[in-house]
C-alpha cells in the first residue's frame, strides 16, 4: 500500500486522531511515532496552538506544540495517509505512563 505523508500545520493539526502514525523530520533523520492523546487547542485565543503527545516507536513520548502562522519554527511533522486519503491506524498497545509498547505494526 502506498503511503503519502501530509505535513501537519496549525490549519490541520486538529484533524489528528489517536492512533495516527507520525513522521518527524529533523536534520535528515526521521522519527516515527503514534498519536496517543487527543489534540487540544491551547494558549492565547488570538494565537491558535495545538498540542498532543505521541509515543516513539523505540520508547518514550514526544509532546508536540504547533502554532498557526509559526510552523516554520516548530517541528516538521507529517501524518501517514493511505491511497484513499484516510489516516492509517496502527495496531498499538501503548502504556504511556511506563513508555512501554506491546505491539506496533508499521
Amino acid at each position: 500500500m502506498k503511503t503519502d505523508w501530509i505535513r501537519i500545520t496549525g490549519d490541520n493539526a486538529d484533524q489528528l486522531r489517536v492512533g495516527d502514525r507520525l513522521k518527524e523530520i529533523d536534520l535528515d533523520t526521521s522519527i516515527y511515532s503514534i498519536v496517543v492523546t487527543p489534540v487540544q487547542q491551547t494558549g492565547d485565543p488570538s494565537l491558535v496552538q495545538w498540542t498532543w503527545d505521541a509515543a516513539i516507536i523505540i520508547g518514550g513520548t514526544i509532546h508536540y506544540l504547533i502554532t498557526r502562522g509559526f510552523e516554520q519554527y516548530g517541528p516538521e511533522v507529517y501524518v501517514a495517509k493511505d491511497e484513499e486519503g484516510e489516516p492509517e491506524q496502527l495496531i498499538v498497545d501503548t502504556d504511556v505512563s511506563s513508555n512501554k509498547q506491546e505491539s506496533v505494526t508499521i
